[in-house]
């Protein structure tokens, strides 16, 4: 077999307002015509009643479309109803109203409760009562105790909240004398008490609370009815009654007025505004024709980009071609020197490390005749060359004008010449 089951829940936002103030009722009004709920209880004292409901239509909140569902409680009396404007009286006609019911019928209790009331004598009560309580027999003999609403929803209630105190003392102080401990055990033992009253039966909860399955409720439709030509007023229409845990209908169905005198079912809660609708998707064509121009400019700008690298090279490997030639250097070494020097932090000038290589360069130097041409050529003794004729001779042939890196190398070979000659006299 299989076990199916529908968790449900409800979610209570609260909207206070104090009481007799009508400023507050409408700002309570506006923060809930904020809200999405559309399903509301009122839980006022007399002429407030009035003021919400009034509020609520002025806001427009006891809505038809979709259908709003307004519940009254048992303060909300069909007198108080009558101040509505018309039109308010039209929009709240299909309210509900929930009422606790004391007594009923089905109870074996009220009914002998009931039966004994006109036998009861004055004189069996007032010895008992305060002067300003003092009744006559006309409480018994000429009062309708079964029809009073006082006598079925507040005395019945009254009557077995007295009786469950009675029945607690009773059981917590059974020969009279009261422990110092009395409020903490009346407490504790409430929920040891279950008897039937004139409103049902009496059972505690651990807390305190009285059962809700021992409780009796009406639930009634507020319908608005015509009295004459332009008058109005409201009657209450009993549809159902809550016993034993369930409820159940007088008519056998439901068959429930709701706001405005619908028969549309109410909604719960007022849906949020839907987002604007999507935007239509794009045209596939032009994403289609866009990637390609994308791509195409891409192996444009590449091929371009190659070429220029090519150029660069070919450019690079002739100049460096003419430079070796002209001073005699393999171009694999000339170019591992500028790469050297582009790539490696600068550093002092000192003696070179590799004596090798020097004395091989003094013999390439020594049979090298262009060398000695621009030598004589810028070297007025033909012996030693001075700073300034070393300047000049960057200048004219190796175009560098910058005086400090010019002197450098010149600095760096006086350094090379001034170890060796001191190498040479140790």
């Amino acid at each position: 077999g299989e076990l199916a089951f529908t968790r449900t829940s409800v979610q209570v936002e609260s909207f206070g307002f104090e009481q007799g103030s009508n400023t507050s009722i409408t700002s309570a009004i506006r923060k809930f015509a904020e809200s999405l709920v559309n399903v509301v209880m009122v839980v006022a004292l007399g002429q407030d009643n009035a003021a919400v409901l009034e509020e609520a239509y002025q806001r427009g909140v006891i809505r038809s479309m979709p259908q709003s569902l307004w519940i009254l409680s048992d303060a909300a009396r069909t007198q108080y109803l009558e101040d509505l404007s018309e039109k308010a009286m039209r929009a709240v006609s299909g309210s509900m109203r929930v009422t606790a019911t004391g007594a009923d019928e089905s109870n074996a209790v009220w009914r002998k409760f009931v039966e004994r009331w006109p036998s009861f004598e004055a004189k069996d009560f007032n010895p008992h009562l305060p002067d300003y309580w003092q009744v006559n027999n006309t409480l018994f003999k000429g009062f309708d105790f079964n029809s009073s609403a006082i006598a079925r929803e507040t005395a019945a209630f009254t009557f077995d909240a007295v009786a469950a105190a009675a029945l607690l003392a009773c059981a917590v102080a059974p020969n009279g004398s009261l422990p110092m401990n009395f409020g903490e055990e009346f407490i504790r033992t409430k929920e040891n008490i279950d008897f039937v009253g004139l409103s049902g039966r009496v059972i505690f909860d651990k807390n305190g609370d009285r059962l809700i399955s021992s409780a009796h409720y009406m639930l009634a439709n507020v319908l608005r009815r015509r009295q004459e030509a332009n008058a109005w007023s409201f009657e209450l229409v009993q549809k159902a009654t809550f016993r034993d845990g369930s409820w159940s209908w007088h008519s056998g169905m439901m068959d429930l007025i709701f706001n405005h005198d619908s028969t549309d079912l109410p909604t719960d809660s007022l849906l949020e505004t839907p987002p604007p609708p999507a935007p239509p998707p794009p045209n596939k064509s032009s994403y289609t024709a866009e990637y390609v121009l994308f791509f195409v400019c891409i192996v444009i700008a590449s091929v371009l980009v190659f070429l220029l690298l090519c150029l660069a090279i070919a450019f690079a490997f002739l100049r460096l071609r003419a430079i070796s030639h002209k001073f005699g250097i393999r171009p694999v070494a000339l170019a591992k020197l500028l790469f050297r020097r582009r790539l490696q932090p600068r550093r002092e000038l000192r003696p070179p490390k590799y004596p090798l290589a020097l004395s091989k360069l003094k013999v390439a130097v020594a049979n090298h005749q262009h060398l000695h041409t621009l030598f004589r050529k810028y070297c007025a003794d033909g012996q030693i060359m001075r700073v300034e004729e070393w300047l000049q001779f960057q200048r004219d042939e190796q175009h560098e004008f910058d005086a400090n890196q010019a002197t450098k190398p010149f600095l760096a070979v006086a350094l090379a010449l001034e170890h060796q000659s001191k190498g040479e006299a140790h």
